[in-house]
C-alpha cells in the first residue's frame, strides 16, 4: 500500500499541461454515471455546530475501473480554512487498499472546479462575463482553470468579506471585485457560487437579465443553500450531477421541498454531455446545481494514481 501526500500529488499533476485530459476524465465519469455504469451509494454526512463544520463520506465503483474509492472529506472552516481529506483507492479484485491519497481535500476541490468548467462548456449562448461568488479555495481553483480556458474573458468576484475579496481579486490579472451579487448578473453571463452558506446568497431580486447560467457548487449538505429557491422558477432547464442526490441535498432539494421544482424536471450533466441536443438555443436561463458524486473521485484518483505509479514505480 502506498500513501501519498498532497505534495506528492502536486509533483505529478500539472494543471496547465494536464487540463484537457482532466476535463475529459471528468466528462467520461459523468457520462458513465448517467448511463448507469458506475455504482454510487448515497453520501454519509455529518454536520457539526460547535465548532461549525461538516464531513462527508462518498464512494464509487464500476467494472470500467480496476479500483473503487472511498473518500472522507471534512471542513471545519473557522479552524482550518482549507479543510482536509483522504481518498482510499481499493482493488476491485482483491479488496486490498492499494493507495491512500492524503490530499487534504485538493482532489475534491479540483474535480469540483472541473465540473464547473464542464457546465460552462454546455452553455448555449456566447459568454461575455463570468462571476464568481466566494473567495476561498474552490473559488481560487476555478479561477485558475478559467484563466487557462478563457484567457480573454472578464471575471468578477464577490465575497461577503470586502478586504479578503479585494486581496483575492488582486492576485489575478483578469479578476475584479464586484460590490454585490447584482453586479455579477450580466446578460449572456455565468455565475458560479462556491460557498458553504445555509442562506441564499444569490437572491431573486439580484436577477435582472434573461440569458444567464447559474452554477451552484458549494452547497451539498442538507440545509445548505446558496441560490434563492424562487430563482428556479426562471430556469428553462435545471441540470444536476445526480438526480438522486439533488433530491436530498443542497439548493435543488430546497426548491423541490418548496414545491417550485419537480424531480421530473431535472436533467443530469452526464446526459447533457452525452447528448448535446438536450440543450438548445431556447434555453436562455440555466441552473446547474452539483452536489458532488463519488464517480468524480473515482475518475480523478485513477488519473492521479496512474501518474504516481509511473513516477514512483
Amino acid at each position: 500500500m502506498k500513501i501519498y501526500s498532497g505534495n506528492d500529488i502536486n509533483k505529478v499533476l500539472n494543471i496547465e499541461r494536464d487540463l484537457d485530459k482532466l476535463i475529459e476524465n471528468q466528462k467520461d465519469a459523468f457520462i458513465n454515471y448517467s448511463l448507469g455504469l458506475i455504482t454510487v451509494p448515497l453520501p454519509m454526512q455529518f454536520e457539526f455546530h460547535n465548532p461549525f463544520g461538516d464531513c462527508h463520506i462518498k464512494g464509487a465503483s464500476s467494472v470500467k475501473y480496476n479500483n473503487f474509492v472511498i473518500k472522507i472529506a471534512s471542513g471545519f472552516y473557522d479552524i482550518i480554512p482549507s479543510g482536509d481529506g483522504v481518498i482510499l483507492l481499493i482493488s476491485r479484485k482483491t479488496g486490498i487498499i492499494e493507495a491512500i491519497f492524503h490530499d487534504e481535500g485538493y482532489l475534491t476541490i479540483l474535480r469540483t472546479a472541473l465540473a464547473a468548467c464542464l457546465a460552462i462548456k454546455i452553455t448555449p449562448f456566447v459568454i461575455t462575463h463570468i462571476g464568481v461568488v466566494g473567495n476561498g479555495r474552490l473559488a481560487k481553483q476555478i479561477i485558475q482553470l478559467l484563466e487557462l480556458i478563457y484567457p480573454e474573458i472578464k471575471i468578477s468576484v464577490y465575497g461577503r468579506n470586502d478586504d479578503k475579496t479585494r486581496h483575492f481579486a488582486s492576485q489575478h490579472k483578469n479578476v475584479v471585485q464586484a460590490s454585490s451579487v447584482t453586479n455579477l448578473v450580466i446578460n449572456n453571463g455565468v455565475i458560479i457560487s462556491t460557498t458553504s452558506s445555509s442562506l441564499p446568497i444569490i437572491k431573486l431580486n439580484d436577477i435582472n437579465c434573461n440569458s444567464l447560467h447559474i452554477i451552484g457548487l458549494g452547497a451539498d449538505c442538507i440545509g445548505k443553500q446558496e441560490i434563492d429557491s424562487q430563482i428556479f422558477n426562471l430556469a428553462d432547464i435545471i441540470i444536476v450531477d445526480s438526480k438522486i442526490q439533488a433530491i436530498k441535498f443542497g439548493d435543488t432539494s430546497s426548491a423541490i421541498q418548496s414545491g417550485i421544482v419537480k424531480p421530473s424536471q431535472l436533467v443530469e450533466l452526464g446526459s447533457v454531455l452525452n447528448n448535446k441536443s438536450i440543450i438548445t438555443d431556447r434555453n436562455k436561463f440555466l441552473i446547474s446545481n452539483f452536489t458532488g458524486i463519488g464517480t468524480q473521485d473515482l475518475a480523478i484518483s485513477g488519473f492521479v494514481n496512474t501518474k504516481l505509479v509511473a513516477e514512483n514505480g
